[in-house]
């Protein structure tokens, strides 16, 4: 039962990594930036495979420990792949800031102290 939950999980972590190296191309193709988007995107690709991997395994004990029914493998596998989801958004989100070049006015503006 744990091998149809990575066979549901797995393709889904490697499908989106897949996509985030592909707009990572396709970034790459401004001649402004080629050489930064191939870097950035393999960072980032390279991160967000980490930590959804992490993510499934952690899913993978918690369906292990809940036992080998169907409601349980569907919860942890849905689980996993909203998670995923989540942070696919999220690494495409830090591919297009790591990308978009600073502008005078972002620049300019003072970070405050936290703790003062």
């Amino acid at each position: 039962m744990t091998f149809l939950y990575f066979l549901l999980t797995l393709p889904v972590l490697s499908g989106l990594t897949f996509a985030i190296r592909a707009i990572a191309a396709k970034a790459g193709e401004c001649p402004s930036n080629t050489a930064a988007a191939r870097l950035v995107g393999a960072s980032v690709a390279l991160g967000y495979l980490t930590l959804g991997g992490g993510a499934v395994v952690v899913l993978a004990g918690l369906f292990a420990a809940l036992g080998p029914q169907a409601p349980n493998l569907f919860f942890c596998a849905g689980l996993a792949i909203i998670l995923l989801g989540l942070g696919f958004t999220h690494a495409l989100t830090l591919l297009r800031a790591s990308l978009t070049p600073r502008t005078s006015e972002t620049a300019s503006t003072p970070l405050e102290p936290v703790l003062a």
